[in-house]
Formats: structure tokens, sequence, C-alpha cells
């Protein structure tokens, strides 16, 4: 899938800078980067505007959607919302992306235009055609140029996140498997933190060693305010993207991930996580078959100490 991304080459590397006026609001600035992860197979966005005393940051992820045969861009906002978008239109000159907005307070479709100007710029404008009103209204335009900086630094991942995500704390932490057989090893690891102000819980797993070696995975879990759900987006090594639905409570100790996998081969997966103590992570992993779940896997992890 990463050849299929070559449209997107020319954003990466270096940061993008844009400053202006807000009408109502004031002088803005904001610093992008994309940078190619998972051997090239997505790209992964980190945004920070400062408008006036307000800070805005989003992180996002684009690829290839193999369900949908597309480039596809998902974005994550310190604000709760998530933007789905897939590209309608590729050329040298401009991409146009199209999708939905899911947001608590602005939910609707969004639209994306990016027209490069130079090697070095380009103007993105966004429309937004809320619930509320119907129509496509333009949310901003940026005019951006390129400088040799380091990204944006993660400035707002401490903050406490809201209710529906808290039970996700209980998986907070980085947690490893170490695994040996007779003429082989290997080790998991899968690590967890907050990210975009406690709106988001950020994961990433990874394994190393003599077996199973070389998978890599991260994912964005939000809450889904249109559709009233905990939701997961997870991107992998192989170029395979996975949506999961997730029942979490405070009341209830297990924390069930239900979704699908799409790539290569597609598969729909029920992981539980537990977790029988302070330092020990379960997680018991079945597959769905002819319509009924099976068995596939348990892990047993340990966290990490510092």
């Amino acid at each position: 899938a990463a050849n299929r991304l070559v449209p997107l080459d020319s954003f990466v590397g270096g940061t993008w800078v844009a400053q202006g006026e807000f009408p109502g609001m004031g002088h803005y600035t904001a610093e992008r980067t994309y940078r190619k992860i998972l051997d090239g197979r997505f790209i992964e966005m980190h945004q920070v505007m400062h408008v006036g005393s307000i800070q805005a940051e989003t992180r996002g992820v684009l690829g290839w959607d193999p369900g949908k045969d597309k480039i596809a861009a998902w974005g994550f906002s310190n604000d709760g919302s998530m933007a789905l978008t897939e590209c309608l239109q590729t050329s040298p000159e401009e991409l146009v992306f199209e999708g939905r907005l899911a947001s608590g307070r602005e939910s609707g479709s969004v639209r994306g235009t990016f027209h490069r100007t130079g090697p070095d710029e380009f103007t993105e404008t966004v429309l937004a055609k809320l619930k509320k009103d119907g129509e496509w209204q333009p949310r901003f335009r940026f005019a951006f140029s390129r400088r040799p900086t380091t990204p944006p630094p993660d400035r707002a991942g401490n903050t406490t996140p809201p209710p529906e995500l808290q039970p996700l704390g209980r998986l907070v932490g980085t947690w490893v498997e170490n695994v040996k057989y007779t003429n082989a090893s290997y080790k998991m690891e899968l690590a967890f933190h907050w990210v975009l102000g406690g709106r988001f819980l950020m994961s990433e797993y990874r394994v190393s060693g003599t077996a199973n070696a070389g998978r890599h995975a991260i994912s964005f879990i939000g809450y889904d305010a249109d559709q009233k759900h905990l939701v997961q987006y997870g991107f992998n090594l192989d170029g395979g993207v996975s949506v999961w639905q997730i029942t979490a409570s405070d009341d209830v100790p297990e924390l069930v991930f239900q979704g699908d996998v799409i790539g290569a081969q597609r598969r729909t997966l029920r992981i539980t996580y537990r977790r029988p103590d302070e330092d020990t992570l379960t997680s018991t992993t079945e597959f769905q078959y002819q319509g009924i779940f099976q068995p596939a896997d348990n892990v047993t992890m340990v966290r990490k100490g510092p």
C-alpha cells in the first residue's frame, strides 16, 4: 500500500506553518508535520494551532483503506471530535477528501481540499455540512509554507479524560509478555497512553524476537459522540486497517473490543482485557467463524518497569 500513497509524499518532511486572522477570534498560528510510519504504509499528521488563548491539537493517520480501495484519512482532535474521510480526487496539484465529522456539538459532513501552490507551499480549504443547517459552509482556509524544523510537541497530553473514556484508564501503561520456546522466543510489548488532552487513548503494539517478529500497529481510541459509543481505529504494519467498537464501564471489570480487521484477509475479532491486579493485564482473543466466536489466544502481560 505504501506506493499508493505517492500523491502524499510531497507533504512529508519539515514543518508546515500557517498564520493569519480568524474573523471574530483574532490571530492564529498553526504548525503541522507529516511523517511516514509503519514502514511507510501510513503517514502520521500532527498539528498544534493557537488562536488567542485557545490551543487546538490534532493528530491524524493517512493511508490506503483496503476496504474502500482508496486513500483515506482519520483525524482526532483534542476537543474529542473525529474526521473520517476518503480521498475522492488526486492530481499533481490537488487532493480532495470528503467524509464524516463526528462531534458532540457539530456532527455532519466535511470536505477538505489541498491545493499545491509550490514545492514548499499548499493551501487547505475545509467546508462542513452540519446536521443543524444542512448546507456546505466554509470552516477555515490555511496557507501553509514549509520550514526545516522539529515537529510540534504533544502539548495537551495530561488532561483528565472525559467520563466516557475513563474506564479505559485501566489499560494505561506499558505491558510486556516474554515467551520462550525450545528453539525460539519473542517479546510482545503493548503500550497505552493518553493523547490530545485525554480525549483519545493511543496504543502501540510491537513484537520482536525470533518468533512472530515484525508485528507492529498503532491505534487511537475515542468516543464517537455522533454514534454514542467508544471506537478504536487501528493501523497495522501490513497495511491493514481495523475498526473496533468497545464496551467498557466502571461497573464491569472486562473491557471488550469487537471489530473487523480489513486487509489481505478480512476477519472479525473480539478481544477481552482484564486487570486481575495492579501489575497484570490479560487478554483473550476470539475470532468469528460462521457467525460464532472461537477461542484463538490467551495472553498474560506484566507492567513494564521504568
